[in-house]
């Protein structure tokens, strides 16, 4: 995102709301309304000044920053209207009006909101989200211009956006790539604030929600508290964190400049595995706030609505932020060290099953983000490998080479990334840039660290960094029947892992499982029907093939599953229990 206008909303963000008629009309002007929620259709007006000779293009986006995928909200857009000046769609995104002349052009249309993603909008009786690239227009030529917005929600509902208030539920930006990085949330909300470093913080949340305010709003402020002393400094003037509490499950996130939209499942909020869950998703949307949103690559700002935009530090901006996800919660003291432990050991379990790690490099990945990461497929677990999980590895495994190198860490990496780079030359960063930064910390070349592990596709060796905060690693997985499928339903093949008996032997993907030696099977039952065969042993697999009805013959291996644990080593010396809890606990030595 351009320096100027992310000024502009840092120095706005929670300016006192001042009379609309004390500023000049806006270029573009937005209305928003909802006079009927259950038709899920929002209805739009914009104003436009200052326009372009002969016609006007209106833009809709085809993607929102953060979700790296096409989505085409054009499809979602209808009525259009100019009060009677032609108007024609020229392209799939694009409608332009002949203005002959005019001042000002008035266009209305609607958009249908049904869709309860964090990358999306949503209107219905009970609460609405106005996303939006996923609902307004811009005119190409005044994208850069400053934009108003007024809402007509229905009665009785309250609004929180991050967007600066200028009037009652009137609100402006400084250029479009700000305005619709400020989602709306509107209905019955709960909220909560605080502040940290004597900036503002607010909660809201729609939806049933089974914890306290209280409860939430102090363990938000701790990850606040630990992510702005992690970074020093403060980077917007109010931050707002909407949340959707759905009954019906779901759940995600989506950062912006100055807020975080986060879904998660009512009954999740209910339990503390669950609880825990929903800290590390909002630890690692808040962590975007830097990492993302300033400490951003060079490719994503100012952005281009209308294409992908593709960048190959996705593995950095997503998987270093879910490596601080673990990192943030547990220096706050939200969960326990054990608990992050675990959570990173599942990541390398998991990562260790997934074949695809070694055909695409985490850089590749970042890259292939538009194709693979949001459009997964049968065959995508042999393929490719999500840059979340091996970016949080690699986070890992930089953290800790650089800290047993010396006396810095990843952290002094991210600072130096967001005040030299964002604060001081008010750009985006380079890969190049992102390995220099990672060698000054270090006091070393981390070339082939970086050849082999981000630009290739090789595990990073983790032991002499984990050695250096007083931990090994161990795979407990322990030798059982393995098919390499994997199921829906219990019943139905989604993947088959290469490599595997049933890559070898011809089960399919669609293939429903139906028996096993002639006694009726499923996932669920697969592990007593075949608990005792031994390796190199035959079993029949009767399955239902596009409605046919077919044997495969499938040899047997016994395989232990990873089950990767990490653990103290007995009697860690001193030197290793502080750079323990200066690395996991956020604890500086006396």
């Amino acid at each position: 995102m351009r320096g100027a206008a992310i000024a502009g909303l840092i120095l706005a963000a929670c300016a006192p709301a001042r009379p609309a008629q004390d500023a000049a009309p806006a270029d573009v002007h937005y209305e928003l309304s909802m006079p009927q929620p259950t038709t899920h259709l929002f209805h739009i007006t914009m104003h436009v000044r200052s326009l372009p000779e002969g016609h006007v293009d209106f833009v809709m986006p085809v993607w929102t920053p953060g979700s790296y995928k096409v989505r085409d909200y054009c499809q979602f857009v209808q009525d259009v209207d100019a009060g009677g000046l032609p108007v024609e769609k020229i392209d799939k995104t694009t409608w332009r009006v002949t203005h002959r002349g005019a001042s000002e052009v008035r266009l209305t249309y609607r958009v249908f909101a049904h869709d309860m993603t964090v990358r999306t909008s949503w209107l219905d009786s009970e609460m609405a989200t106005a996303n939006g690239a996923s609902l307004f227009f811009y005119v190409p030529e005044l994208k850069d211009h400053r934009c108003t917005l007024q809402v007509t929600p229905p009665p009785g509902w309250r609004l929180a956006t991050g967007l600066k208030r200028i009037a009652e539920n009137r609100f402006e930006a400084a250029d479009y790539d700000v305005f619709v990085d400020s989602p709306i949330l509107m209905g019955d909300l709960q909220e909560s604030s605080f502040t940290v470093r004597g900036t503002a913080l607010r909660l809201a949340v729609a939806g049933p929600c089974p914890l306290s305010m209280e409860r939430l709003r102090d363990d938000f402020r701790k990850i606040v508290e630990t992510t702005v002393a992690l970074f020093d400094d403060v980077p917007y003037e109010h931050y707002t964190f909407l949340i959707r509490s759905l009954p019906g499950g779901g759940g995600g996130g989506l950062e912006h400049l100055n807020s975080t939209l986060i879904d998660v499942a009512t009954a999740r909020l209910g339990t503390e595995e669950g609880y825990r869950r929903f800290l590390h998703l909002a630890a690692h949307e808040f962590f975007h706030t830097w990492l993302v949103k300033r400490i951003r690559p060079r490719e994503l700002g100012p952005f281009d609505y209308t294409k992908e935009n593709t960048t190959r530090l996705l593995w950095l901006m997503e998987g270093v932020t879910s490596y601080y996800d673990i990192l943030i919660p547990s220096r706050a003291g939200l969960i326990e060290g054990r608990d992050a432990l675990d959570a990173f050991a599942r990541t390398l379990s998991d990562l260790a099953a997934t074949p695809g790690r070694k055909r695409e490099s985490p850089e590749m990945a970042s890259f292939n983000a538009w194709i693979h990461h949001y459009q997964p497929g049968p065959h995508s677990v042999n393929s490719t490998a999500s840059y979340y999980a091996t970016g949080r590895i690699r986070g890992l495994a930089l953290d800790l080479e650089i800290r047993r190198r010396g006396s810095r860490s990843l952290d002094d990496v991210l600072r130096h990334l967001y005040r030299e780079p964002f604060k001081k030359h008010g750009k985006g960063v380079t890969p190049e840039e992102v390995q220099k930064a990672c060698e000054d910390a270090a006091g070393t070349s981390l070339e082939d660290f970086f050849a082999r592990c981000i630009r290739g596709t090789e595990d990073p060796q983790l032991s002499a960094g984990l050695e250096h905060v007083g931990l090994s690693q161990r795979d407990e997985g322990i030798a059982k029947p393995y098919l390499g499928a994997r199921f829906e339903d219990h019943r139905i093949v989604t993947s088959v892992l290469e490599g595997g008996p049933a890559w070898r032997d011809g089960l399919c993907v669609g293939d429903e499982l139906l028996a096993v030696d002639g006694l009726r099977a499923d996932a669920r039952n697969w592990g007593d029907l075949v608990a005792n065969r031994k390796d190199g042993e035959k079993i029949r697999l009767t399955v239902f093939r596009r409605g046919m009805l077919k044997d495969v013959l499938v040899t047997l291996e016994r395989r232990s599953e990873s089950a990767i644990k990490l653990a103290k080593i007995d009697a860690p010396s001193e030197a290793q229990e502080r750079a323990f809890e200066r690395w996991l606990l956020g604890k500086e030595s006396p």
